[in-house]
């Protein structure tokens, strides 16, 4: 493989592979000014980088390129972005010869920047010793696209120093075409992803994860059809909800379950002075004394508060919005 790297200012060229066989010689041709940096691992070992003096204007370009190597699979110019997401290998639909084109379209050829979009939802329940639930409710991947594009799903721990064991659910629903591709980081258990589309995962959650899909399943929409309907089919409990206009990247991020102490969880600031009542003082400890006339109850337990009552089914709530 040999790809040149040009811009008009000194870049720093940060270089991420997929899939690729180990051992096969590579060569970078950089722009002077730019660097080109490798993931850790063993990618750079078969890498060749020459700074180069690289002309300017694309078909120029295209030309010391063809020059050199006599043939160019390739050429892509991206005015604006921080990602560059190539396919490699020859694709039978092209022609022979690579000839610039304005109206060239393709999925092996892709750039992006992030930009936040607004999202709605709602935390239904903290961390599950068993499982997390996810529910993504999305309209669209963009906002104009002829192609069933990707969307990402990344899925990684919160504190990233060590690899989360946890079993976790994706309820995934878009109401364009799309391919869901979930990619999961240092986190070891059991993923079962559910969509209403096609949906792929890639080589490094396959080796830490069980994975298992249901595909092209019929979702109901709104909040609080979708938590109905995983609750039914034994997806409970809700952990989140989101819900976002356009997006084609979302993060979710899992952490340990914490160990609080209930009545600090369930009391407003404006009764604090609550914590400190408690007339049932613990072995071996000197009772506090408390400003209150009375004795505080012992505190309900914490499966009946928010939405999840003893009535049963959750709610998403607007005020609980994240």
């Amino acid at each position: 493989l040999v790809f040149v790297l040009n811009s008009p200012q000194p870049l720093i060229w940060k270089i991420k592979t997929e899939r690729l066989a180990p051992g096969i010689q590579h060569t970078f041709h950089v722009s002077e000014g730019s660097e080109i940096h490798f993931q850790p691992g063993n990618f750079s070992l078969a890498c060749q980088i020459q700074k180069e003096t690289l002309p300017h204007g694309n078909e120029h370009l295209l030309s010391w390129t063809q020059r050199k190597y006599r043939a160019v699979t390739s050429f892509s110019e991206l005015r604006m972005t921080q990602d560059i997401y190539i396919k490699v290998g020859e694709d039978p639909v092209f022609s022979d010869t690579c000839k610039i084109d304005n109206t060239f379209l393709s999925l092996n050829y892709l750039g992006g920047y992030i930009e936040p979009q607004t999202s709605k939802g709602c935390v239904l329940s903290g961390p599950d010793k068993d499982q997390e639930v996810h529910i993504i409710e999305l309209q669209a991947p963009n906002s104009s696209s002829a192609f069933q594009v990707d969307v990402i799903v990344d899925l990684r721990p919160l504190e990233d120093d060590a690899p989360l064991h946890r079993d976790v659910v994706l309820l995934l629903k878009c109401a364009k075409p799309v391919n869901w591709v979930v990619k999961a980081h240092s986190v070891i258990g059991k993923l079962h992803v559910v969509t209403s589309d096609t949906v792929s995962v890639n080589s490094n959650t396959e080796k830490l994860m069980q994975v298992s899909k249901s595909i092209r399943q019929h979702f109901p929409t709104g909040s609080q059809a979708l938590i109905k309907w995983a609750e039914e089919r034994n997806f409970s409990p809700v952990t989140s909800y989101t819900s976002t206009p356009m997006a084609n990247y979302f993060s979710i991020r899992l952490r340990e379950p914490d160990v609080a102490d209930p009545l600090e969880s369930m009391l407003p600031p404006e009764l604090s002075i609550l914590r400190d009542s408690s007339p049932l003082p613990g072995a071996g400890t000197t009772p506090r004394r408390s400003s209150l006339p009375f004795p505080f109850p012992p505190p309900l337990p914490l499966g009946n508060r928010g939405g999840r009552g003893a009535a049963g089914g959750a709610e998403c709530r607007p005020r609980r919005a994240v």
